[in-house]
């Protein structure tokens, strides 16, 4: 009994030391896996948080290549108004301030886009516009491609 009393602090420690450890494992994992992470994003979204980590876009650019490899004429729509939506986001996490998307283009350094033209991107997301507000407006895939590349483009140009 006196061997357990003198070495009990010791024993104590070591325990402690092997408990913090597996729960940080434990933490860690379920951090870096979608147990946790889908559903956290998705309060994020509903909490206004809105914060569009890089994991997240090209999670976002995944999705809108699926649709845009579908034969659905509907998907390939969906893919311009998702890229529309995730350039938007990338504005505004950019820190370019505006009610609207023109407003956060303008507001944007031109000189960014090195590629691309600003009037492309005005141009693309009228189109995005046409295309929400006329369920039967047509978009080729070819279309659609170029304008996701565009924006896609776009993004990688601001860095993200």
């Amino acid at each position: 009994m006196a061997f357990f009393a003198q070495y009990l602090l010791v024993l104590q420690f070591i325990s402690f030391i092997i408990s913090a450890g597996l729960i940080a494992l434990i933490v860690y994992f379920l951090l870096n896996t979608e147990t946790v992470s889908g559903p956290l994003d998705h309060l994020t979204d509903i909490f206004g948080f809105k914060n569009v980590s890089s994991s997240r876009a090209l999670r976002a650019w995944k999705q809108i290549k699926k649709r845009l490899e579908s034969k659905d004429k509907k998907q390939w729509r969906l893919a311009v108004v998702e890229a529309d939506a995730v350039f938007d986001e990338t504005l505004k996490i950019s820190g370019y301030n505006g009610k609207t998307f023109d407003e956060r283009l303008e507001a944007a350094d031109h000189t960014r886009f090195f590629n691309i033209s600003v009037e492309e991107i005005k141009e693309a997301h009228r189109l995005k516009d046409r295309i929400v507000s006329e369920p039967e407006f047509p978009v080729s895939l070819n279309e659609a491609e170029v304008i996701v590349k565009m924006y896609k483009d776009a993004c990688k140009e601001m860095c993200l």
